[in-house]
């Protein structure tokens, strides 16, 4: 078909409208058009969030493995609009062709469980192989990823040029035109990222996601067809004019728009990691991360696609947009380490409702990245003109502007989390890319005709000093405020600051270890105890979870039969692994996937022992996930303690597919022991995690520590062989780890026990939504609970479902199991469970009513009911029962005491200060004063328990008081009573 000729200058209009294009440089049909690829990008973010996570779940999250996929995609989009552009150019047909690969994305997003199902079962058997050749693993691990995605990428992206040949009727338009078509594709983009992230997956799951993006390409293409079939063959845009071309070289405009990509992935990578730390690694910040970065950059597009074909100078244009870009990262850096203190203010203005807390972040951050990512966005339409304007087709300009760009993000993504964030950090990383974008800005100023020569010298010079004199000037980031975690611990900080602020509140801690590294940001900070923090968020310390870190190993190696090989995941402070390495064991694997937290883990080596020095330890840096499914080994105790279940990553090790590829690696009488929180978990959350466990495991225990429960899972029978137990608490260096958290005894540890098989049925309440890989719906629930202090309440309905510890015992005869439960309720009740405390004491009575401790036990679980006159008979009757105790004396006085029964409780105090009971002394002293009024007695009281023991704080604090004439003590009794 024979090309029109271009319509070129008028030589009678004026010059200054020379190569303008007409007044309309769209397709007929153009908004209709636009608004089938806006509903396109909106599919193919949902795609690639899919998919993503898809083959994360086979490859795990390590940072390498999901840039293996991140890049992957991007690169069949880069290829696909590439090779695409070249062969659509002479096609007359572009809409049908359109159409043809809409259905081809849906069609194949239909087919893509099946090619997941095959990388899975390659990756399994090639994992066994080359877990210890990490660049090999990654290779395959590509080729796998190319296999899978390549496909539908290729598809996606010869769209791009597809709908440029539609919407594209001059070249003197292509500016226009481009930039319209890029700029309501992205902002579909960022309306799926946004709806896909906070609504379509949390409500659908991935699947349903999944088919609902490739129902919207169906649409796309059906729709593409009907107007296919009323629309004229489409002619080829004949070459622009020469008044209409573009700068010469266009090959190094284009390159520099690589580069320009290059700077924008690193800076959506660097970026993210920024935000993770100011709003956690939860699935709604990514989503307000990646809908912000959209969204700037298709309004930049659409706003530059309305002037760009009228710019004169490009060169300037393009230098004046880097300049921007550049700037705009400049103008943000030393604003983000204020960030933590705006999200506490944040939350006082809301209250911590979520839903007004995320639309905050997501204002502010916009806010930030608005500029350069508006520039971002410009760069296209701009680029797509200097292509259009070098005699290249539309279709072949559009993809190639595309693809360059695309190659440069995909080096882009690459570097900034393997090179930048590792090698200079988050904030020099930043500026660094500052630096790359102004120093390109100048090079174009220089080879342009903007101002004097002179004046382009002044411009490159402020352009490339700005952010040198920023690398070396900007003071650098308070570590401790970017960890401060301020995400789940700005109600702390709003209590605790008294008006000083975060900084003030963080004042105290100082910082040991510091790495911004290729998976996690990770710090150790000390302030009276300390701290390993993970992308701001506490893990663990060497004080406040010391407890939960020990048990952890100790109580599944307590408990399990013959456990000779152990699996750790997780190594945090390195206590657990230290923990299984007191035992017997041949073997403690330890699976961690962040390099940083290995490195943190020596600061630690006093709490942990150096456990990995032991030679039967060894350290495996990979997703514990993976090793598990594709792993070589089988194990006879399994210890999770992954971070919390609403985290991306974290969230993964709480699913079904999880725990049953846990128990396909459990050797016969294996046990599997996972962590979970109490806290920032509603009942009906804390159901569904015990639910998904159980519908895996049938066999469940359930422990309480603190605020944390220790899931206990096998698939036989749970027995506890008490003799057994009790040899294993004699091992020195068991017995002096547990003593260290005040589990001295097997009745100290069996009191933390809460719920069996059946308790843990009637908790869960029969059906009810599982957290599987397709929907985690712990995920995504988790984050809007984070200020809600629910681990009280989950601990009071585990309460009325518990069970009986010792029914899990070969206690032996009934005293024998009648004295063991009264130990077990002292336990009870120091850990404050008083229902199973009030359960086990009246059942130590009803087995041996003669036992005077037995019915001692009972009164304490009374007095802490409030039940005080049954408590009073209760300590009466185990006085009748045995012999004077001064600790029964003790406890009958100060019940007595409570009830109003004075010259009662002043008897008992004296029978048991008879019997050199300290704590008895001290109440006797307390009741001598304020019941007698006789300060002398009440001194020598004191003065008898100060001998026996000098250090007690209540005998010395009211001789103080007394010799000071101040207001009267503290009733007797308050002071808690102790054993023996």
């Amino acid at each position: 078909m024979r090309r029109r000729a271009a319509p070129g200058p008028s030589t009678r209009g004026r010059g200054r409208n020379a190569g303008r294009p007409p007044a309309r440089s769209a397709a007929p049909g153009a908004i209709r058009l636009l608004g089938l690829f806006a509903a396109s990008g909106a599919a193919g973010v949902l795609y690639e969030v899919v998919w993503s996570r898809q083959l994360t779940l086979v490859f795990g999250t390590t940072t390498l493995a999901v840039s293996t996929v991140l890049t992957t995609f991007m690169l069949g989009l880069g290829l696909g609009s590439v090779l695409a552009g070249r062969w659509l150019e002479s096609r007359p047909d572009p809409l049908r062709v359109y159409a043809i690969l809409e259905l081809g994305v849906a069609a194949y997003a239909l087919a893509f469980p099946g090619v997941l199902w095959l990388v899975d079962r390659l990756h399994g058997f090639l994992f066994s192989f080359l877990y210890t050749r990490p660049l090999t693993l990654a290779l395959a691990r590509f080729t796998l990823t190319s296999l899978a995605l390549l496909p539908p990428t290729l598809l996606m992206g010869a769209t791009v040029p597809a709908m440029g040949r539609l919407l594209i009727r001059h070249a003197q338009g292509m500016g226009e035109g481009a930039g319209r078509l890029y700029a309501l594709n992205t902002i579909g983009a960022a309306v799926g990222s946004g709806a896909g992230g906070f609504l379509l997956v949390p409500m659908l799951g991935f699947r349903l996601a999944t088919w609902l993006a490739a129902a919207t390409n169906l649409l796309v293409a059906v729709a593409a067809l009907g107007l296919a079939a009323s629309r004229p063959a489409t002619a080829p845009i004949p070459p622009p004019a020469p008044a209409a071309r573009g700068p010469a070289h266009a090959g190094y405009y284009l390159a520099c728009y690589a580069v320009s990509g290059f700077v924008a992935l690193a800076y959506e990578v660097v970026l993210t990691r920024i935000l993770i730390l100011l709003y956690g690694t939860s699935v709604y910040s990514f989503s307000v991360v990646l809908t912000g970065f959209l969204l700037g950059i298709g309004l930049g597009s659409l706003l530059a696609a309305r002037f760009i074909d009228r710019v004169a100078d490009l060169v300037g244009a393009f230098a004046l947009l880097q300049a921007a870009i550049g700037a705009g990262i400049l103008l943000s850096a030393p604003f983000w380490d204020r960030l933590p203190e705006v999200l506490v203010r944040l939350y006082g203005t809301t209250g911590g409702d979520w839903a007004r807390l995320v639309g905050l972040e997501f204002v502010v951050t916009f806010a930030m990245l608005l500029v350069p990512t508006l520039a971002m966005g410009a760069m296209f339409p701009a680029a797509s003109r200097v292509a259009g304007g070098s005699r290249a087709g539309v279709a072949r300009a559009v993809g190639s502007a595309y693809g360059v760009n695309t190659a440069g993000s995909v080096l882009g993504a690459f570097a900034g989390g393997f090179v930048l964030i590792p090698t200079l950090g988050l904030q020099r990383s930043l500026l660094g890319l500052a630096l790359v974008s102004c120093t390109l800005a100048a090079v174009l100023v220089w080879r342009s005709a903007w101002g004097t020569r002179r004046a382009r010298g002044v411009a490159v010079v402020i352009l490339v000093g700005m952010p040198l004199a920023a690398l070396t000037a900007l003071p650098r980031w308070d570590p401790r405020l970017m960890n401060s975690g301020a995400y789940v611990y700005a109600p702390d900080y709003a209590r605790v600051s008294g008006g000083g602020g975060l900084r003030d509140s963080l004042a105290r801690y100082t910082v040991l270890y510091y790495r911004e590294g290729v998976t996690a940001t990770v710090a150790v900070l000390e302030g009276g105890h300390r701290l390993l923090r993970v992308n701001g968020k506490t893990d663990a310390s060497d004080t406040v979870d010391r407890l939960t870190q020990r048990l952890l190993a100790h109580l599944p190696l307590l408990l399990a039969e013959r456990p000779r090989d152990v699996l750790v995941i997780g190594l945090g402070t390195g206590m657990t692994p230290a923990a299984a390495l007191r035992h017997p064991v041949d073997r403690v694997d330890v699976v961690e996937i962040s390099p940083e937290v290995v490195e943190a883990s020596r600061f630690f080596e006093q709490a942990n022992d150096r456990a990995l020095d032991d030679p039967r330890a060894r350290l495996l840096v990979l997703d514990g996930r993976t090793w598990l499914r594709a792993g070589p080994r089988a194990y006879d105790v399994v210890i999770s303690e992954p971070s919390n279940p609403w985290q991306v990553g974290n969230s993964n090790l709480f699913t079904r597919e999880h725990y049953r590829a846990t128990r396909a690696r459990l050797r016969p009488g294996g046990v599997v022991c996972q962590w979970l929180p109490l806290y920032w978990m509603t009942l009906e959350d804390l159901r569904t995690a015990l639910r998904t466990f159980h519908d895996v495991f049938p066999q469940v225990t359930l422990w309480v520590f603190d605020s944390d429960v220790l899931m206990l899972g096998s698939l036989g029978p749970t027995s506890l062989d008490l003799n057994r137990l009790q040899e294993r608490f004699e091992q020195t260096r068991v017995r002096s780890d547990l003593a260290e958290v005040r589990v001295a005894t097997p009745p100290a540890l069996l009191s933390h026990f809460l719920l069996g098989s059946e308790g843990v049925a009637r908790l869960i309440r029969g059906t009810g939504p599982l957290h599987t890989d397709d929907r985690p719906v712990l995920e995504f629930a988790g984050p809007k609970t984070l200020f809600q202090d629910d681990a009280r309440g989950n601990i009071e309905a585990m309460e009325r479902e518990a069970s009986e510890v010792v029914a899990l015992v070969n206690a032996g005869d009934r005293r024998a199991e009648a004295e063991m439960r009264g130990q077990i309720a002292r336990e009870y009740l120091v850990t404050r469970l008083v229902g199973p405390a009030y359960r086990e004491a009246r059942r130590a009575v009803e087995l041996d009513p003669g036992s005077a401790s037995g019915h001692q036990a009972l009164g304490r679980v009374l007095v802490a009911r409030g039940e005080l006159t049954r408590a009073a008979d209760a300590f009466q009757e185990s006085l009748r029962l045995g012999p004077k105790r001064g600790e029964a004396l003790n406890d009958l006085g100060g019940t007595l005491d409570r009830l109003g029964r004075p010259d009662e409780a002043l008897a008992a105090f004296q029978q048991a200060a008879a019997l050199h009971y300290g704590p008895a002394l001290y109440n006797l002293g307390t009741l001598y004063l304020r019941a007698k009024d006789d300060p002398a007695r009440a001194r020598e009281a004191w003065d008898q328990a100060l001998r026996i023991d000098p250090t007690h704080a209540g005998a010395l604090r009211n001789r103080q008081t007394l010799d000071a004439a101040r207001p009267e003590p503290p009733r007797s009794g308050s002071e808690a009573p102790t054993s023996d």
